[in-house]
């Protein structure tokens, strides 16, 4: 974890920090973006979407725009059964997207795991959205 960062608890609070990670970067944030359904045939939903626009308020390419999802999980749970369906999901969004995660739950063997199917740490969230977006 980043120094002068509070740990990270619960979803709200991740999604609050990727929020403001995307607004200090410059991006505009939508949230909970409707994208279909899932699998189970609810109504999917993008936690959060980041884009980059142009001066006239437009995105300027299609990578100007990905969705995230949060995983967190601050103790023992079932976040990292959710994982792969998570990144199943992404998958079949109508954009870019890309898992975050973060919190004190997960064992260090599976953030390894997380790591290899391209999930990315909150505390290196900033500088990915940096290289995707080009800034």
């Amino acid at each position: 974890m980043s120094a002068g960062r509070k740990a990270i608890r619960n979803a709200n609070q991740m999604i609050a920090e990727v929020e403001r990670i995307g607004i200090s970067l410059g991006l505009r944030v939508s949230k909970r973006v409707p994208a279909g359904k899932t699998v189970w045939a609810t109504a999917r939903r993008i936690k959060l979407v980041l884009e980059l626009l142009t001066p006239a308020g437009r995105a300027r390419t299609k990578h100007s725009r990905v969705g995230i999802e949060c995983i967190c999980q601050d103790g023992p749970g079932t976040a990292n059964q959710k994982f792969f369906a998570k990144i199943e999901d992404v998958v079949h969004w109508p954009m870019n997207g890309v898992v975050t995660y973060d919190g004190a739950g997960f064992k260090e063997e599976f953030r390894g795991v997380m790591d290899t199917y391209g999930a990315i740490p909150l505390e290196e969230l900033e500088k990915w959205l940096r290289t995707f977006f080009n800034l």
